[in-house]
């Protein structure tokens, strides 16, 4: 059983899969499985992963959706399948150093193996294709975080190649509520245990690329309410972190403007939040929320995202082994006997 599963969720981005596909091909350790999660793409993905399955050396798992039915709901796909004891993403849009999964596994390894049940994985830099270093970690050549310690308090991005227990991801799947939910709801729920930071660039990310995920504020509001639901999970899970009134406030005032798009009841949005504030906090909140709100609604910026995830919530996965570890075996075999 390979070690290590290497998920790349993708949605209508053929032409980017040889790239993610030749980064794991020039890896120096193989200890590893891909695993391509389409998010019922309509361009020749299909095509493409069979053809580059065709000349692997790692096994390759194919999920194919058939609707557009989501992030959350792929990535949860994945991780139900995987067979490796962790969990790293590829996006179609990244790709790996070729020492990635060589250096992320010897670093989990340096680790006592009676200190491993606190870790929940290992984390690396990532930078992007001009080389910037995006997420800069601090100066040391290993550094144990407490995962919620170093992202609420130093407020750290996520934008850095993590490699993941595996079990953790599969008792705690994304929220399937809308075609995208900020990681941050699942990772705040395991982020009490530790982290090993390497301090080394693994992963590599381009941006802009097509159909890229967004959620700033700088364009078009979408996944609302997957934004909703991570909302309110992050601050219920991490509440015990001191707040401002005004950084409490305004998360609030957002959290009701997120679910006015993401057409969530009142009702349901208080439920929602319940253990994040008193009722008075909360419906306070409201009116100020509501017409931010209004005014997104003028300026055409909202799209209802969760309504195309509803639509499509129930359409069947199916998955093709294109490639086993028999039939890399035999690939090998072939090769050796032919040089």
């Amino acid at each position: 059983m390979p070690t290590i599963s290497i998920l790349t969720p993708t949605w209508n981005r053929a032409g980017y899969l040889p790239r993610v596909w030749e980064s794991l091909s020039a890896q120096t350790s193989t200890d590893f499985e891909w695993i391509v999660a389409d998010d019922g793409s309509e361009d020749d993905t299909e095509q493409v992963v069979r053809g580059l399955a065709a000349r692997s050396s790692f096994p390759v798992l194919y999920l194919k959706a058939e609707a557009h039915v989501g992030k959350a709901r792929m990535d949860n796909e994945a991780i139900r399948r995987a067979r490796g004891e962790f969990v790293l993403w590829c996006d179609s849009d990244d790709w790996l150093e070729p020492q990635a999964v060589e250096r992320l596994l010897s670093t989990w390894h340096s680790i006592g193996p009676a200190d491993r049940s606190q870790f929940f994985g290992i984390a690396a830099l990532a930078a992007t294709e001009h080389g910037v270093i995006i997420n800069p970690f601090p100066d040391a050549e290993f550094q144990d975080v407490r995962w919620n310690d170093y992202t609420l308090l130093h407020r750290h991005g996520f934008d850095m190649a993590l490699m993941v227990r595996t079990e953790m991801l599969q008792s705690h799947p994304f929220p399937e509520v809308d075609l995208y939910i900020p990681e941050g709801a699942v990772w705040s729920v395991i982020g009490h245990r530790m982290m090993r930071l390497v301090p080394e660039v693994l992963l590599m990310k381009e941006y802009l690329a097509a159909h890229a995920v967004s959620v700033s504020y700088s364009g078009k509001m979408s996944y609302n309410r997957g934004r909703a639901h991570a909302s309110a999970i992050v601050r219920r899970v991490c509440r015990s972190y001191a707040q401002s009134f005004w950084s409490h406030s305004r998360g609030l005032v957002n959290f009701v403007r997120y679910c006015c798009h993401g057409e969530i009841s009142l009702s349901e949005a208080r439920r929602l939040w319940s253990d994040n504030s008193n009722s008075v906090a909360f419906w306070a909140s409201v009116p100020i929320g509501l017409l931010l709100a209004v005014v997104d609604r003028l300026q055409n910026k909202v799209v209802r995202s969760h309504r195309e995830f509803l639509a499509n919530r129930d359409s069947p996965v199916r998955e093709f082994w294109l490639r086993t570890d028999d039939s890399c075996s035999r690939g090998s075999a072939d090769a050796a006997g032919a040089l």
